[in-house]
């Protein structure tokens, strides 16, 4: 039981991943993203936000009619997808919208503030 506890927090734990918001003058500010629950958070200049995103994954299932009028499906189809969109909130409000496409692991993208600063969005950000 202790090692299937200690492997589920693992594997949750691997599910967050990190993407960083780079300003006009280089600042990066770090957030965190939980595929599982579609769930971003993070804060820039101490500015706590947090929202979801969407992505345009598509699943796909078949019905096939037999000759003697059976319906059936056989499985899904997913198509991976390659672009999203998130929406973040502070608690004053102020909201961020972004536009991004990833490939695997690699995100890049666009964020636009309610307060009228542009972000790069990335999983490439410098150290």
């Amino acid at each position: 039981m202790k090692y299937a506890i200690l492997t589920l927090s693992w594997l949750v734990a691997g599910c967050v991943t990190q993407v960083a918001l780079i300003d006009a003058s280089g600042n990066a500010s770090h957030f965190s993203v939980n595929p599982a629950s579609r769930t971003v958070s993070g804060a820039i200049d101490g500015k706590a936000y947090s929202g979801s995103y969407v992505t345009n994954q598509s699943t796909w299932r078949p019905m096939f009619t037999e000759s003697k009028g059976r319906s059936f499906q056989p499985a899904a189809w997913t198509s991976p997808g390659t672009s999203g969109q998130a929406l973040l909130f502070a608690s004053d409000g102020a909201n961020l919208r972004c536009d991004f496409g990833y490939q695997g692991l690699t995100v890049m993208g666009q964020c636009h503030g309610s307060h009228g600063a542009s972000y790069v969005l990335t999983t490439d950000a410098p150290p």
